[in-house]
């Protein structure tokens, strides 16, 4: 059977050879290999012989592998903890739903809002769309107003009431 190896060598699973193929699983599980480590050895992989046709006995090291996948050629990969954890259906689906809500204006699907805006803005790109409160291009002497608003805020959070919500103006998007 062989997968027993991977339990911890004092399990009792690993000698009950009576529920399995009927015998003892003596061996240690595989060294876990870096990314780095594999790359190493993937670095003079040759391409896979047309089917049918017969291989010579490959070397002990690489039997393992049948052949050498496309994400090896990505610069980040033999770094990655867990590389096979990604998922292609799913970040194709996030990607999707992300730039068609986006370009389409979908309220629940956009990444287009105030928060978006205002990292553009901590960026430092793209000024036109940053994200600013509706009268911002006012010099008025204002700043008393704000101050007001601000304190009846913190109290009606003290007493429990929600603060009033805020406005922001997102200018339109530039056209594409």
């Amino acid at each position: 059977m062989g997968h027993r190896r991977w339990l911890r060598e004092d399990d009792p699973w690993r000698k009950r050879k009576d529920l399995f193929d009927g015998q003892d699983e003596p061996r240690r599980r595989p060294r876990t290999r870096s990314g780095e480590q594999i790359d190493e050895l993937l670095k003079n992989w040759k391409e896979c012989p047309p089917p049918g046709k017969k291989r010579k006995a490959p070397e002990p090291l690489l039997k393992v592998w049948k052949t050498r996948s496309v994400f090896w050629d990505l610069p980040y990969w033999k770094i990655l903890r867990v590389p096979h954890s990604l998922d292609v259906m799913h970040i194709t689906k996030n990607v999707c739903e992300s730039l068609l809500g986006t370009l389409l204006n979908m309220p629940e699907k956009t990444k287009d809002g105030p928060k978006a805006r205002y990292d553009l803005q901590s960026i430092g790109i793209r000024e036109e769309l940053h994200a600013g409160r509706p009268n911002d291009d006012d010099d008025d002497d204002d700043d008393d107003d704000d101050e007001d608003d601000e304190a009846e805020d913190t109290q009606s959070r003290r007493k429990g009431k929600k603060a009033k919500k805020i406005e922001y103006y997102c200018p339109p998007r530039a056209s594409l």
